[in-house]
């Protein structure tokens, strides 16, 4: 039992954390927190890693599992040694090296790492037999804490090489079956990973289908790659590709119509949809700024000379070249040394996203006309023109180089982690502030009047019973949602063991139980989302919704219109479950049954009701007609559970309109 000594220190806390945590705070939740003064501080540890997760400009990556890195052959002794070399092609300055883990999947369906050395050390070379070395780090004397899914990132190298070896001086593993392996190295030169598509060579290999010395740096990793989230309709400018010597010269100059006051010229290093995991493609090595009155340049007047040295690539970010107050007419950027493509070296190309000219605020250079020296034959690519460099068209500023990515995708990993660890630690103290509710409950049951304590285990009850019935609703949707696609994955194993002396047979099987994985995985994750009381609001179930159609509607032409989301908060937790699975049975109709080769969905938020309209350009069908399957009846069944009322408009030939009406309680 709860001491008494206990019981009045809480009572003295009490007013104290009323005060503090404001009338929004439940009851229960402030007895918790007088009873155990840790849950304070641990929601402030975990609202302080929420914020700073909510400002790190990368969102949670998929880790690429398609191949599994390099891996050496197996040692009797965790002491042996073994390396890894790669050849960057030329001598360079290395700047940072990154140790992406190697990570294979687990019957869990987690990405899990295996073979990062414990003890390890990485040099650096101009000579292939390392005759001569410099030591980057060494890791030798004690052991490297082991960094799980992240990656691990030596910056501050400053030193000039040709080759890089990562020595492990003592494996992970068990005994007679030690071993390295790593997924990813990246070696990051200006700002740009130079490892990327190089030759490897190691003291030995296993090689495997998931396995190979190529794997290293092949751009496949556990942090997957920095992919832009959204599409944009243009990509930019891009000058006629060259094989020739890079250090050929190219233009592109912009007409401002009139003699302009210029402050700034702002370039904007283009992220194409095609190459999205590209950061500053195609920005130019060496180039200069320059204006003049006459479009022959006959006195340029120069804005920004980086023509002496090389200029480190900026990434996802925006180069400002200031211009204090400089007059001209024309605008051009020269590009004396061009960018060469990954792993293409006599491959070189120059290329922008935008360029802006600044002048009293204002961006005057916008849909101004655009000559260039070197035109691209665009053929069927029609999202490279000159006219794009001007059209205000452009990625968003994201958080820098290849190597700034890759500590931003560490520290998310880490503050996930943390927060995760947090939560459970949370929990605990949470079960240990009701245990001690409880017994100050039985203490103080014969001070508090029979109203007050019945009102009091009423509350509790009827929370008890409200969590019963969603831990039931839970387990219903894991059973119906989940259940079945284990059984098809149960079967579709065993249809591959059957077809084995097939191969091409195998592969296909093994490619529908990856399908039907990821369809588990993501009812799974649409379940949670569904009892997050974070997912209330308007934006987050906009998100969500846009994140289903996105997967679902892959390869189709889709737009999505959403309005009102103000009003989303009144959509209980039963109703917001029912709008996401009648949307995703309709995407999966459009996609199994139209064919369509667009789609349009609109969800609209009134004051009373919410409404959902989904049209497709497909074959259509009768709906008066019999049709194999429940999937309508489903639909219009899930709408009657909360009031509302589902319409199917189609006819063959002409698409299908599928409006979805659901009102507040």
């Amino acid at each position: 039992m709860l001491s008494q000594r206990c019981l009045a220190a809480t009572l003295l806390a009490f007013p104290a954390l009323c005060n503090e945590a404001g009338a929004a705070t439940s009851f229960m939740e402030l007895c918790r927190r007088a009873l155990v003064p840790g849950i304070t501080s641990l929601e402030a540890q975990l609202a302080t890693l929420q914020a700073e997760r909510s400002r790190l400009p990368v969102e949670s990556t998929t880790p690429d599992l398609s191949h599994a890195g390099y891996r050496s052959e197996a040692a009797a002794l965790p002491n042996t040694e073994k390396w890894v070399q790669i050849d960057l092609g030329r001598p360079m300055p290395v700047d940072s090296i990154a140790l992406l883990p190697a990570v294979i999947p687990s019957p869990s369906a987690q990405a899990l790492a295996t073979g990062f050395p414990r003890r390890f050390r990485i040099e650096l070379s101009l000579q292939a037999d390392f005759a001569t070395r410099t030591a980057a780090r060494d890791f030798t004397s004690q052991d490297f804490p082991d960094p799980g899914n992240s990656p691990v990132i030596i910056r501050g190298i400053t030193q000039h090489a040709r080759y890089v070896r990562i020595t492990a001086t003592r494996l992970r593993g068990e005994p007679d079956n030690y071993f390295l392996a790593l997924g990813e190295v990246a070696v990051c030169s200006g700002n740009r990973n130079m490892a990327q598509g190089r030759a490897v060579t190691a003291l030995d290999a296993f090689d495997s289908p998931r396995w190979s010395l190529a794997g290293l740096c092949d751009g496949i990793s556990v942090a997957g790659r920095p992919s832009e989230a959204r599409l944009l309709p243009t990509n930019g400018y891009h000058a006629r590709e060259e094989s020739d010597s890079p250090s050929l010269q190219q233009w592109v100059q912009i007409d401002l119509e009139t003699t302009r006051t210029i402050n700034a010229v702002v370039l904007v290093p283009a992220r194409p949809f095609d190459f999205p995991d590209t950061i500053g493609f195609g920005f130019p090595v060496r180039f200069r700024v320059e204006t003049d009155f006459d479009p022959a340049f006959p006195a340029p007047i120069m804005i920004a000379d980086h023509t002496g040295i090389d200029f480190p690539n900026p990434g996802d970010r925006r180069v400002i070249l200031p211009a204090a107050g400089i007059e001209g007419r024309y605008v051009r950027i020269t590009a004396t040394r061009l960018w060469p493509r990954q792993g293409k070296p006599d491959d070189v190309v120059f290329a922008l996203a935008e360029a802006e000219v600044i002048s009293s605020g204002h961006n005057v250079a916008h849909n101004r006309p655009v000559t260039e020296s070197a035109p691209l034959d665009l053929g069927a690519n029609g999202y490279w023109a000159p006219e794009f460099l001007v059209d205000a068209i452009a990625p968003p500023d994201g958080v820098g180089t290849y190597t700034d990515w890759l500590v931003a995708v560490a520290r998310v990993q880490n503050v996930d982690r943390e927060s995760a660890q947090l939560r459970v630690s949370l929990l605990s103290l949470r079960d240990l502030a009701d245990k001690r509710l409880t017994e100050l409950t039985a203490l103080t049951a014969g001070v508090v009047a029979i109203g007050t304590v019945a009102g009091f285990w009423l509350v509790r009850i009827r929370q008890r019973r409200q969590t019963a019935l969603l831990r039931t609703a839970i387990a219903r949707d894991l059973h119906d949602e989940i259940g079945s696609s284990l059984c098809s994955i149960s079967l579709l194993s065993q249809l591959g063991i059957d077809a084995a002396p097939d191969c091409g047979s195998m592969h296909s099987d093994l490619l529908e139980i990856r399908r039907v994985a990821d369809e588990a995985a993501g009812a799974m994750r649409d379940i949670v989302w569904l009892v997050n009381p974070i997912s209330r609001n308007g934006t987050d179930i906009a998100v969500r919704l846009r994140e289903n159609a996105r997967q679902l509607l892959v390869g189709m032409r889709f737009t999505m219109e959403i309005s009102g989301e103000s009003h989303a908060a009144r959509l209980p937790t039963q109703g917001r479950r029912q709008l996401l699975l009648i949307f995703k049975e309709a995407l999966h109709n459009i996609r199994r049954h139209a064919p369509a080769a667009a789609a349009d969905i609109r969800l609209t938020w009134e004051a009373e009701l919410l409404t959902l309209v989904i049209h497709d350009d497909g074959c259509g069908f009768d709906p008066e007609a019999h049709h194999e399957g429940h999937g309508l009846s489903n639909m219009k069944q899930r709408a009657e559970t909360c009031r509302g009322h589902l319409r199917i408009h189609s006819a063959p030939g002409h698409g299908t309109t599928l409006t979805l009406t659901l009102p507040y309680p």
